[in-house]
């Protein structure tokens, strides 16, 4: 059995087989991978570069998708590879193909030199492979009566929201600046097609939203056209015109709707805190760390620019599922220091726990460290919607 990249010449066998393992076949209109992701799928994009399958008698049994993702965290690029799409084809299910694909795809993944990686699913499903859940996502709730007691029953938006399609390239541009004024933020490298095909994934409709010939705010909606996926703005004092002219461009009938913002975006934090009904906190992504060193090193320094760390130092020895790392972690006077150590140990983690206690609100095994832990961790990792794999 042939275990690798699918061969280029294999694509229409590996795009009708995703059909075929992810949508029902009487699903009116009935939907497809070309249209749910065109970033990855689209054949200019090397989706069979990407996809690692176990290919017999000629046949696609099983495959993995695992996209690189580039994260620029405080001026250090973080490689992150992306999982998706883990499927086994109908007649090859309960032989162990999917544990095959999955591990044939890490090795790759590690080889790459992946900082960490990231996927969605079923948590326990996918422990069994290094992840767990974790980063850190504000989600706020707003619905209509929120906008009327804030700004008015009758209030209407200053802006209009134009559609991001192949006539408005510039404005893909424009969106994509959006998220690169963030401390933290995905590096894309593609051009106004890219971008394009980027925001219209996982069935979106991109908006922007314009002052004149200026962007000032981003948001995508979802194929019934209710949910926001992904929600930007450029100022805080735009808030008002940009929310209220999403909600003019939402279904009518709908009356609420959320938007996930990372804790580092402290502009739109500080712009939805008085406007929303409701927010809680959660986590964005099952994760997989395979260099602790450098992910924990980034994401702290970001923590440190806008939250006061305490000051500590601490050892820890960690298991992980790219071998053993001994770091040190250090924080004096806001400057954080992480890097390898030979000196003994003051905390062993295991990888799973690991994963959990630098990034995860779910860690009793954090909790009861007290003091530094509690103050540094969970780091603050988050993924856009539209960066989803």
């Amino acid at each position: 059995m042939y275990k690798g990249p699918v061969p280029a010449e294999e694509y229409s066998q590996l795009i009708a087989e995703l059909d075929d393992i992810f949508f029902a076949d009487d699903e009116e209109p009935r939907r497809d991978f070309m249209t749910l992701l065109p970033k990855l799928y689209k054949k200019k994009y090397d989706p069979c570069g990407h996809n690692y399958a176990l290919i017999d008698e000629g046949r696609i049994r099983a495959s993995v998708g695992l996209f690189p993702v580039k994260f620029s965290v405080c001026g250090e690029e973080l490689l992150c590879g992306g999982i998706g799409n883990v499927g086994v084809s109908r007649d090859s299910r309960s032989k162990g193909y999917m544990k095959e694909a999955m591990a044939v795809a890490l090795d790759a993944m590690k080889a790459m030199g992946a900082d960490f990686g990231m996927l969605g699913g079923q948590r326990q499903r996918y422990q069994y492979f290094s992840f767990d859940n974790g980063g850190v996502a504000y989600k706020y709730t707003v619905n209509r009566r929120n906008l009327e007691h804030c700004y008015g029953k009758d209030a209407k938006s200053r802006f209009i929201c134009k559609l991001i399609d192949e006539s408005t390239p510039e404005l893909a541009v424009e969106a994509d600046k959006l998220f690169r004024r963030l401390p933290a933020c995905p590096v894309r490298d593609g051009g106004p097609e890219y971008l394009i095909d980027l925001f219209r994934s996982w069935d979106c409709t991109p908006y922007a939203v314009i002052d004149g010939d200026e962007v000032k705010g981003f948001f995508n909606l979802d194929r019934d056209r209710q949910n926001v996926s992904t929600f930007m703005i450029k100022g805080e004092t735009d808030i008002k015109d940009v929310l209220l002219a999403l909600f003019e461009t939402l279904d009518p009938e709908r009356p609420r709707t959320g938007i996930s913002v990372p804790e580092y975006d402290l502009v739109l934090r500080r712009a939805l805190e008085n406007v929303c009904e409701d927010m809680e906190l959660g986590h964005t992504e099952h994760f997989t760390v395979l260099n602790y060193e450098k992910t924990i090193r980034a994401f702290l320094k970001l923590k440190a620019g806008y939250h006061k760390l305490v000051d500590g130092e601490i050892r820890y020895l960690i298991h992980g599922e790219n071998g053993d790392e001994i770091i040190l972690v250090r924080v004096a006077g806001g400057k954080v220091t992480v890097e390898k150590t030979g000196d003994k140990a003051d905390v062993e983690l295991e990888h799973l726990e690991a994963v959990r206690y630098f990034f995860s609100f779910n860690s009793p095994r954090r909790g009861g460290e007290g003091g530094a832990p509690d103050a540094w961790f969970p780091l603050p990792v988050f993924v856009y919607g539209c960066d989803g794999v």
